[in-house]
């Protein structure tokens, strides 16, 4: 009797019904859906698991907080692949219509393929991998507007110098974030 495992309710040995056995199940399925569908509330259902168990993991559980992020990055990873395909690769559409065939008879359906390609797709592509050519332009004069609102406020000459300084350390500091993004 001691060498027998007798089977839970859920047909689960008791080792495997370990409450932290049963949450690496479910966060295994979870977190490949979750890389396949990049949505927790969808991959959340498909491990048989309440989206709010998946987002009380993440707060409670670095590791599983680390495998989430690794599984969006990868999902990320698809939706760049598929932008590269749509605009590079193109993609083969069906022709519908009209010909003869050998016996002179009309027939109508599918008579070839065409390659389409995405403009759009391809401008999100240069716009992420080219942001100096192709990216949005917006040009503010970032030492005006902080020396205007520093005058608004009430500042002193040194004031609104120092608010200068620190909108541009700012801007910098975004800017080197955006280039490692990329």
């Amino acid at each position: 009797m001691a060498d027998q495992q007798l089977p839970n309710d859920a047909g689960a040995t008791p080792a495997a019904s370990h409450p932290r056995a049963r949450a690496n199940v479910w966060q295994d399925r979870f977190l490949e859906e979750y890389a396949r569908l990049g949505n927790v509330t969808f991959a959340a259902r498909l491990a048989g698991v309440d989206p709010s168990t998946v987002r009380a993991a993440r707060a409670r559980q670095v590791g599983f907080a680390v495998r989430m992020k690794a599984a969006e990055y990868g999902y990320c990873d698809r939706i760049r692949l598929e932008i590269h395909r749509r605009a590079v690769e193109g993609v083969e559409k069906p022709v519908f219509g009209t010909v003869i065939d050998a016996n002179g008879n009309r027939v109508t359906g599918r008579v070839g393929e065409v390659r389409e390609y995405s403009d759009r797709m391809l401008e999100l592509e240069a716009k992420a991998r080219m942001p100096e050519e192709y990216g949005e332009r917006l040009r503010i004069d970032v030492a005006s507007e902080a020396r205007r609102i520093a005058r608004e406020l009430g500042a002193t000459p040194e004031e609104e110098e120092a608010a200068v300084a620190e909108a541009e350390r700012i801007l910098q500091r975004r800017r080197e974030e955006s280039r490692r993004r990329v």
